[in-house]
C-alpha cells in the first residue's frame, strides 16, 4: 500500500530536487529528545559493484543528499547509506537508529567511531534472521554512542521492492514507548482480523454460503499486506517472503483483490454476463491474474496492476452497493459506508507514506485504523444479512407449518374414507375368498405362531380324516397334538419349526388309501405382518396324477437314454477306432508310390496286410459288440503293455507319428488286472491318437509320454504331450457329444465322450490337466472288476 503513489512520489521529488556531491551534514545528539526524523539527514549512492565497506572510501563517493518522500525502485544495483552522528553531550548515549520500511530485504552496515577507528558490523532486514541487534519487527539498530565521539555509518542494503528511506533516530525510552504502541496496536489489530477470520470461516461451515469463504480469505491475505507494511509477515513469515523473493506483498495484495470482487460479487448477486457490473468485475480479476504472470518477468508491470485494481476495486464495490441500495436492499448501507470509508483510508495512508500529510500516530496507523473499520462495518453487514436469512427461514417454517396441519386434516379424512371403502371390499372379499377356499382341490389351513388352526377348508378336513379317523379337526384345532397323535406326520414338526424361522418349505409327502399310495406336494409359507412371522399357511395338493406321469416319464427317458448311449458308441466304435489303420494303409501307400526297392515294397505290402486283418478283426468285433449290446462286461485278464504297443503299432503309419516322438513306461509290478479289453482299448486308441493328432509342429521337441502303472490294484494310464493344449473355456465341454475344442479337428466330435462313457462303464476316473499352448495331460485310473 505505501508504493499505491509511486508517480506522487517522482512528482514530488522533481519539485524537491536532489543535490549531487553534497556535504555530508552531521546529526548532534544534542538535539534528540525521544525521536528525531533524519531522512534529510541521509546520504546515498548506487553502484554496480558490491563494495567492501571496511575498505571503502566513503569520502570520494558521490552522495546524494535526500529528504524524507525519497522512494526506489526494485533495482539490481547495491544501494549504499551514510549518516552522520556527534555525541556533543557530557553522557555516553544508547540510540536506536530506524529505518521505516520493513520491506528492506537486507542491511548490511559499519559503526565507525572516528576518535578511535574501532568498526563495529550490523545485520538486519528480511534476511537477517536471528541476526537482528533488536527484537522487533523494523529495521533498527542500536548504537552505543562514547561522549565527545564523532561516528559514521554506513551500510549497504538491498531493494528489490519500492522502498522508501524515512528514518527516524530514537533515545531508548522513545524507542521503548514507540514499539510498545506499536506491538499493542498491532496485537488488537491481527487480534480482531484472526477472530474475524475464524468466525466468517465457522459461518460458511455452517450456512454454506461462499462469500463467508471469499470474505475469510480476502481478509487473511489483506493482513499479509498490511503486515509487510508495518512489518509482520517478515517477522512472522520470513519464508514467505523469501518464496516470493520480496514481492510477497504483490502476491497477497492481488490475491486480496481477487476475492475481495469474488466476495462482493456473490454477496450482492451478481451472477452473469448479462450483468455490467459482473463484466468489470471479471475484468479487474482477469487482470489481477495477469499481475502474477508479469511478477515473473516485468515485475514493475504487475505491481502497477495490482495497485490500479486495488484503487479501482474499493470505489467499483463502493458504487455496486449504493445501485443495489437504491433498488431495495436498505441493508447495503453499511457495505456502502465499509468500502467508502477504506477507500478515504487507503489515500490518508498514501499521502502519509509519501510525506504528503504531517506525521502523528493518526496518519502512522491510518492503515490499520481504515481496515478495522472496514471489518466492523462489513461485520454489520453480514450479522444483518444472516439475521434477513433466519428470519425468512422462520417465516417459511411457519408457513410450512400451516400447510403441513392442513394437508394433515385432509390425509385423516381422506383416510377415513379410505377406511371405510376398504372395510366394504374387505368384507366382500372375506365372502369371495372364504367361496374359493371352500370350493377348492387344495387343502388349506392356517395357524397361529403357537399351530392351532386360525382358518381351514374341507379337504384339509378330508386329509386328516384319511390319515386317522381324525373328526374334529377344524378352526381352534392344536395342530401339535394333530402331529403328535398321527405318527406319519412326526417329521413335520421341524418343518414347521423352519417355517415359524421365515423359511418357505415344500415337499413331497405319500400316504395310502385303500391301498392306493396318493402323493401330496406340501407347501409351508410364512405369513407375514409387518415384517414379522405370525404364523404359517399350510398348502395340500394332490399331485397323484402327475406323479404316476412323471414315474412313466422318467423310465421311458432312462431306456431311451441308454439305447441311444449304446448307438453312440457303436457309431463310435465304427468311425474313430478304424480311423488309426486306415491312416497306417494310406501312409504305406504313400511310401509304396514312391519306394523303389523291392524289399521295401515287400515289406509295406505285408505291412498293410496286417492292417488290414486287424481291422477286419475290429470290424468284427464292433458287430458282436454291437449285437450284444445289453450283455454284460467282458471280464477277462488284461495286459497293459501289450495293448499300449499294440495301439501304437496301429498308428506308425500314421502322417503326425513320424512328427512326434513316444516314450513308453511300464511299471506293472507284475500285478494282474482284470477288465473289459476291448473298452479299455476303445479308452487308449482314442487318448494317444489326440495327443498324436494335436501335437504343436512350431516346438523344436513334439513328444507323448504314456506312463502305465499299478497303484492300489489299479491300473493306471498316464498320457501327456507338450501339443497345442486346450483354452480354458472348452476344458469343461471338450467331453459333450460332437463338441470340437480344435477349429482345425477334424473327427465326429465323439472320441472324448465315447471315452467317458467307457470310463464309467468301468467304474473308472478321468482326469485332464490342460493349459493352452503348453500341453495336455489324461489321467485314466480303472479298477480291478475280479
Amino acid at each position: 500500500m505505501k508504493r499505491a503513489f509511486f508517480y506522487i512520489s517522482i512528482i514530488l521529488f522533481i519539485f524537491k530536487g536532489t543535490a549531487s556531491a553534497a556535504s555530508i551534514d552531521t546529526i548532534y545528539l544534542s538535539d534528540l529528545n525521544k525521536k528525531l526524523i533524519v531522512a534529510d539527514d541521509i546520504h546515498v549512492f548506487q553502484s554496480t559493484r558490491d563494495i567492501d565497506l571496511n575498505k571503502i572510501d566513503y569520502r570520494n563517493q558521490k552522495w546524494k543528499n535526500i529528504d524524507s518522500i525519497f522512494q526506489s525502485k526494485p533495482t539490481e544495483l547495491y544501494t549504499y547509506i551514510l549518516i552522520s552522528i556527534n555525541n556533543d553531550t557530557d553522557l555516553d548515549k544508547e540510540v536506536f537508529f530506524d529505518l521505516d520500511d520493513p520491506s528492506i530485504y537486507d542491511v548490511y552496515g559499519i559503526l565507525i567511531d572516528h576518535n578511535t577507528g574501532e568498526k563495529i558490523d550490523y545485520r538486519s532486514g528480511l534476511a537477517a534472521g536471528k541476526l537482528k541487534n533488536t527484537n522487533n519487527t523494523d529495521n533498527a539498530f542500536k548504537f552505543q554512542l562514547s561522549e565527545g565521539h564523532q561516528y559514521t555509518f554506513i551500510a549497504k542494503l538491498t531493494l528489490k521492492n519500492f522502498t522508501s528511506l524515512s528514518s527516524e533516530l530514537y533515545s531508548v525510552e522513545g524507542y521503548s514507548n514507540e514499539t510498545s504502541i506499536h506491538f499493542l496496536i498491532f496485537g488488537i489489530y491481527y487480534g480482531l482480523i484472526t477472530a474475524i477470520i475464524i468466525y466468517a470461516l465457522f459461518f460458511y461451515i455452517s450456512s454454506g454460503f461462499r462469500w463467508f469463504l471469499y470474505f475469510a480469505i480476502a481478509t487473511f491475505f489483506f493482513s499479509i499486506v498490511t503486515g509487510a507494511y508495518d512489518g509482520f509477515t517478515g517477522f512472522l513469515l520470513p519464508w514467505f517472503v523469501k518464496l516470493f523473493n520480496g514481492y510477497h506483498d504483490l502476491v497477497s495484495g492481488g490475491l486480496s483483490n481477487i476475492f475481495t470482487l469474488l466476495f462482493a460479487a456473490s454477496f450482492l448477486g451478481i451472477k452473469s454476463f448479462k450483468n455490467n457490473f459482473f463484466k468489470v468485475f471479471a475484468f479487474l480479476i482477469a487482470a489481477n491474474l495477469l499481475s502474477f504472470i508479469f511478477y515473473f518477468f516485468i515485475p514493475d508491470v504487475g505491481f502497477y496492476i495490482v495497485i490500479s485494481n486495488a484503487i479501482i476495486g474499493a470505489p467499483l464495490i463502493t458504487a455496486t452497493s449504493i445501485y443495489y441500495y437504491k433498488k431495495g436492499d436498505k441493508s447495503l448501507i453499511y457495505l456502502v459506508l465499509a468500502y467508502l470509508i477504506f477507500s478515504i483510508f487507503i489515500f490518508i495512508s498514501a499521502l502519509y507514506l509519501f510525506r504528503a500529510i504531517p506525521a502523528n500516530k493518526f496518519t502512522y496507523y491510518s492503515l490499520h485504523i481504515g481496515y478495522t473499520i472496514h471489518l466492523l462495518f462489513l461485520s454489520v453487514v453480514l450479522i444483518e444479512r444472516i439475521r434477513s436469512i433466519r428470519k425468512e427461514v422462520d417465516q417459511q417454517k411457519i408457513l410450512n407449518a400451516i400447510n403441513e396441519r392442513k394437508m394433515f386434516e385432509r390425509f385423516n379424512q381422506d383416510l377415513e374414507d379410505t377406511v371405510n371403502t376398504r372395510t366394504q371390499d374387505l368384507a366382500i372379499k372375506e365372502v369371495n375368498l372364504r367361496t374359493i377356499l371352500e370350493n377348492n382341490d387344495i387343502g388349506i389351513w392356517l395357524t397361529n405362531t403357537q399351530l392351532r388352526v386360525i382358518e381351514c377348508n374341507h379337504k384339509a378336513k378330508e386329509f386328516i380324516y384319511h390319515l386317522n379317523k381324525y373328526v374334529n379337526f377344524g378352526i381352534d384345532t392344536n395342530l401339535n397334538e394333530v402331529l403328535h397323535d398321527i405318527p406319519v406326520m412326526n417329521s413335520w414338526f421341524k418343518r414347521y419349526e423352519n417355517a415359524l424361522n421365515g423359511q418357505e418349505i415344500t415337499f413331497e409327502y405319500s400316504y395310502n388309501i385303500k391301498g392306493e399310495t396318493r402323493y401330496l406336494e406340501v407347501q409351508l409359507f410364512p405369513i407375514l405382518a409387518s415384517g414379522n412371522v405370525s404364523g404359517v399357511a399350510t398348502f395340500l395338493n394332490d399331485i397323484t396324477d402327475h406323479k404316476i406321469k412323471e414315474n412313466t416319464l422318467e423310465k421311458t427317458n432312462n431306456e431311451l437314454s441308454r439305447v441311444n448311449s449304446e448307438l453312440d458308441k457303436f457309431v463310435y466304435g465304427a468311425s474313430h477306432d478304424l480311423k488309426a489303420p486306415l491312416g497306417s494303409l494310406k501312409g504305406l501307400i504313400y511310401l509304396l508310390k514312391h519306394e523303389t526297392d523291392q524289399s521295401a515294397i515287400d515289406e509295406y505290402f505285408s505291412r498293410m496286410e496286417g492292417s488290414i486283418d486287424r481291422m477286419e478283426s475290429f470290424i468284427k468285433d464292433l458287430v458282436n459288440y454291437s449285437r450284444n449290446s445289453r450283455a454284460e462286461l467282458v471280464i477277462e485278464e488284461v495286459e497293459p503293455e501289450k495293448i499300449v504297443n499294440e495301439i501304437i503299432e496301429n498308428l506308425r503309419y500314421n502322417e503326425d507319428y513320424k512328427n512326434v516322438t513316444l516314450d513308453t513306461r511300464f511299471n506293472l509290478n507284475d500285478g494282474t488286472i482284470y477288465s473289459d479289453i476291448n473298452r479299455i482299448k476303445v479308452i487308449l486308441s482314442n487318448i494317444i491318437g489326440n495327443a498324436l493328432k494335436y501335437h504343436d509342429p512350431e516346438k523344436v521337441n513334439p513328444h507323448v509320454k504314456i506312463c502305465v502303472s499299478m497303484i492300489d490294484n489299479k491300473l493306471k494310464v498316464v498320457v501327456e504331450d507338450n501339443g497345442l493344449g486346450i483354452d480354458e473355456e472348452h476344458k469343461n465341454k471338450i467331453f459333450d457329444m460332437f463338441y470340437r475344442a480344435h477349429d482345425s479337428s477334424e473327427g465326429t466330435g465323439l472320441g472324448l465322450f465315447i471315452v467317458k462313457e467307457t470310463v464309467e462303464k468301468l467304474d473308472g476316473e478321468l482326469s485332464l490337466n490342460t493349459k493352452a499352448g503348453e500341453g495336455s495331460k489324461f489321467t485314466i485310473l480303472l479298477p480291478n472288476l475280479r
